[in-house]
């Protein structure tokens, strides 16, 4: 991932998926920062077969979700297969997967128009309360070192200015928390921002240079800050959960909404998702529960028609509102005009005529 390329994504639908929980949709991590781009230092893909479905990864954890995905895709895409991070069971046309070091899932063919597949997460309840009354003690982290490599000329500011933004905070959630909200309060979002100069830190150019940036650069400064903090982190790249269409059931995903995270390992839980992009779900798995349309469907079709009229939802509720006073007026009106008088024999025969 070259975080100094610039461009911007198309708005065609990518993939709609049919589930339970709003969620985002992994596709690829990465591990190695060298001050310019994001790489995996591990490139080696495990082969999965299985004779039937499904592909089975893990057990299910207790005290869990499904989370149940099925994909339909729109469009060809490359062989990646995206899901809701902790997938245990993937049912997928084929009867051989690759998996990389991280979990992240290959197909042997490209994915092509009309592809049906599904997938099985498992997501833990926690909130933060318990997520901060956990052990910090993990066997784990000590298979973890990938995920706290630096670039050895990393300015020290950086590191200085992660200190303090945690204060006092002690445990790898608050700390993580901290420095999202950070970065997602005091940084703007802006597609059009120029590049940063050449052979300088991009991450260090964000911070205390630009100020502003697209999510490549929120994610990939959360991700080494964590770092700098001895906090496992990884850079993540996939799709954001999409727009709800209330009509058909389904969560429409396009190309403009692809999106970069991070991904925080906590000890005793495992690896949460931070979005610390302005506008985002700072962190999704604790505020997703059963997706909300399903509870509003009457807000979730104002919001589906003004995104695609492109107006705000309160705009859209005015005119709707208006429009049903105006044909409550007009209703009330023709209620209260005069009728004209009818001939009584006409009308005797008219009453007649209905007996028939």
């Amino acid at each position: 991932v070259d975080l100094q390329s610039r461009g911007k994504l198309d708005h065609e639908r990518v993939f709609q998926v049919r589930t339970n929980v709003e969620c985002y949709f992994r596709g690829l991590t990465f591990d190695t920062y060298d001050g310019q781009f994001w790489s995996q230092s591990q490139e080696e893909l495990e082969t999965l077969n299985v004779q039937n479905p499904p592909f089975t990864f893990m057990p299910p954890a207790s005290n869990a979700t499904d989370v149940v995905q099925i994909f339909y895709i729109d469009r060809p895409l490359s062989n990646l297969v995206m899901f809701s991070p902790d997938a245990y069971q993937v049912f997928f046309p084929s009867q051989i997967l690759y998996q990389d070091k991280a979990g992240c899932l290959r197909a042997p063919f490209v994915l092509d128009k009309d592809m049906v597949y599904s997938v099985v997460s498992r997501q833990s309840h926690m909130t933060p309360r318990r997520l901060a009354r956990l052990p910090r003690r993990d066997p784990e982290l000590r298979k973890l070192t990938a995920y706290l490599q630096l670039p050895e000329n990393l300015p020290p500011r950086v590191g200085e200015l992660s200190r303090q933004i945690v204060g006092s905070r002690a445990g790898y959630y608050e700390r993580a928390q901290a420095l999202g909200l950070y970065l997602s309060t005091n940084y703007a979002y802006d597609l059009d921002v120029p590049r940063f100069e050449e052979n300088h830190d991009v991450v260090d150019a964000f911070l205390f240079e630009s100020k502003r940036g697209y999510c490549e650069h929120f994610a990939a400064a959360m991700t080494v800050m964590c770092r700098s903090l001895k906090i496992p982190a990884r850079y993540c790249t996939g799709f954001l959960p999409g727009t709800y269409n209330p009509f058909s059931g389904f969560r429409e995903v396009y190309g403009d909404q692809a999106h970069a995270w991070v991904e925080v390992y906590i000890p005793g839980y495992g690896w949460m998702t931070f979005d610390p992009t302005p506008g985002g779900d700072l962190a999704p798995e604790l505020n997703s529960g059963s997706a909300a349309h399903n509870r509003w469907l009457g807000l979730a079709v104002l919001q589906y028609l003004g995104e695609k009229l492109g107006v705000s939802v309160t705009r859209l509720a005015i005119w709707l509102v208006g429009i049903g006073v105006g044909l409550l007026g007009v209703a009330g009106l023709r209620a209260l005009a005069p009728r004209p008088k009818q001939d009584p024999v006409l009308a005797c025969l008219l009453q007649a005529w209905q007996l028939l």
